[in-house]
């Protein structure tokens, strides 16, 4: 990952239903682009519309991959790095809102939050999340997208025949959105409603500074073929105002927000005139962003500009990439990685984006940093050598006259000595009552694995020696949950049984346990608490 942090060159790839779209950027700049229609000689791609190429090119791999690399041939990109930009036919993209709780926690509860949310197994999908704490309402947002693990297989298997290196998979519409930001089309502290759309289909995105909450995609036109009627033109805008209305009366009363602060409409130039409709039904203010103009690529068709810009956008994540941190690439690996790293207060799990993101956007301010740095700390060097050099030479004449230091021992005379060898029989005294006060604790932890059910297991013990107290971290698994419970269960009842451990310890309770899960496997995670019961808290 960090070794991408001085490229200034990466490839973004679109999928759509007219074909493929390939933007290569350097420096925030468009360097080659290309747009290539799905092959319309071919009797399988004229009766099927379909923004996914397997679709298009089904059963017929060597065509597909024929098509593709000469996509690639004729774009004159000059890299291997890409990031694809997904269409949203196979994705799953999910918001929600949970309460604030301790940042060690957030990922375990982001991920037992998101089962109530996505309709399959978590362990047939490939997901990633992001998320930003509220502290003033006290809560957490989540951007949850997820996407099932055999279409990702099947991208990641093609590139590797077209010697490419996928370096991210991401929703399209938020390539969009990244192009936005980085173009000063939207601020990061305010609100607004995207409408992205041409001829064949629209998006909808609601971002709150900075932060997107809701995505929606409609088709507008069900078959292939585009838009040419006065009415079918006027039947579209009834139908986008309406779809506008609908999607932010759900924002609001799901997120219990106010109204937004702007609405851009995204589009080519010829819907311009449609800025006044949306505003008078809406009540909003609009405004309208001409893909010809933001893009700025000679001979593009109309047809293409959606396509290109979502490209563009996804070429341009290294430019800013702690703005959308959704990775499905290798998404788990990360998670678990993060997990096992203890790695919390971070913004999902893309803990090596967000280094990268500091190092790339901060890059001049750490150069600046380390020459001035260089330059204090050189006259540092040289102011204080040349007090340190004669205070050396003081020291070292000092150091001959003085006797040979004893620590603790006062050699002033004779009571001196007598005191300090009474100070050291008191320690030495207190050194072995504290050393017997231990001897009773190895012992009874040879008790402990007698004890032990099968299936469960010690992971980690505390033992305080004032007041006496054990803590012991475990774990329980079995294929079947009720089991795992009863293993818990059964050695509470075995601990508090043992004589040994209660001649001790008068208290022993099960003080805390959860769910947790690593590789796919859930297993049960509890803590035993061993007291006098004098230390019970009330």
């Amino acid at each position: 990952m960090l070794s991408n942090l001085f490229k200034k060159d990466l490839a973004g790839i679109y999928f759509s239903s007219k074909g493929i779209v390939l933007v290569q950027q350097s420096a925030g700049r468009i360097k080659n682009h290309l747009s290539l229609p799905y092959p319309s000689g071919r009797e399988q791609a004229a009766s099927i519309v379909s923004d996914d190429i397997f679709d298009v090119f089904k059963n017929n791999d060597i065509e597909m991959t024929a098509f593709l690399q000469k996509a690639i041939r004729d774009s004159k990109i000059d890299t291997s790095n890409i990031v694809v930009a997904l269409p949203p036919k196979d994705l799953i993209i999910r918001f929600f809102e949970m309460p604030n709780i301790p940042r060690a926690e957030v990922l375990a509860g982001i991920n037992f939050e998101m089962k109530k949310y996505i309709p399959f197994k978590l362990e047939e999908l490939a997901y990633d999340f992001q998320f930003r704490i509220k502290q003033k309402a006290n809560i957490i947002e989540v951007v949850l997208c997820g996407i099932k693990q055999d279409p990702l297989d099947k991208y990641v298997k093609l590139f590797k025949q077209l010697n490419l290196d996928p370096i991210a998979f991401e929703p399209g519409l938020f390539s969009l959105f990244r192009l936005l930001f980085i173009k000063s089309k939207i601020a990061s502290q305010q609100s607004y409603c995207v409408l992205e759309f041409d001829q064949k289909e629209a998006n909808i995105l609601i971002v709150e500074k900075g932060f997107p909450y809701f995505t929606r995609d409609i088709k507008l036109v069900p078959q292939a073929g585009a838009v040419r009627s006065q009415d079918e033109f006027d039947a579209v805008l009834f139908r986008l105002i309406n779809e506008v209305r609908v999607s932010l009366d759900y924002y609001k009363r799901q997120f219990l927000k106010k109204d937004i602060d702007e609405m851009l409409i995204i589009s080519g130039k010829a819907f311009s005139g449609w800025v006044d409709h949306f505003s008078k039904e809406l009540g909003l203010k609009v405004n309208f962003i001409a893909l010809n103009e933001l893009l700025k690529i000679k001979d593009i068709h109309d047809d293409v500009l959606s396509d290109s810009a979502k490209a563009f956008g996804a070429a341009l994540r290294i430019e800013r990439p702690s703005l959308v941190t959704l990775n499905l690439w290798k998404a788990k690996d990360k998670a678990e990685k993060a997990s096992s790293l203890a790695l919390t207060g971070v913004s999902g799990v893309n803990v090596g984006e967000m280094v990268l993101s500091f190092l790339q956007e901060s890059r001049s301010a750490i150069i600046k940093g380390l020459i001035i740095g260089a330059l204090i700390v050189s006259a540092g060097y040289l102011s204080g050598s040349s007090k340190v050099f004669p205070l050396e030479k003081e020291l070292a004449a000092a150091s001959i006259k003085q006797p040979p230091l004893l620590p603790g021992i006062d050699l002033s005379g004779l009571e001196g000595v007598l005191a300090s060898e009474r100070n050291f029989i008191e320690k030495d005294r207190d050194y072995r009552s504290f050393i017997q006060g231990y001897t009773f604790f190895y012992k009874k932890l040879f008790l402990l694995p007698r004890l032990l059910p099968k299936g469960v297991w010690i992971d980690k013990l505390t033992y305080s020696y004032m007041p006496p107290s054990l803590k012991l971290s475990c774990y329980s698994y079995s294929d079947d949950k009720r089991v795992t419970s009863e293993n818990i269960n059964n050695f509470i009842m075995k601990l508090k049984q043992s004589n040994e451990l209660t001649d001790e310890f008068s208290v022993i309770d099960l003080k805390s346990y959860r769910e947790t899960s690593a590789e796919g496997i859930y297993y049960m995670q509890f803590d035993v608490q061993f007291e006098k019961a004098a230390t019970v808290s009330r």
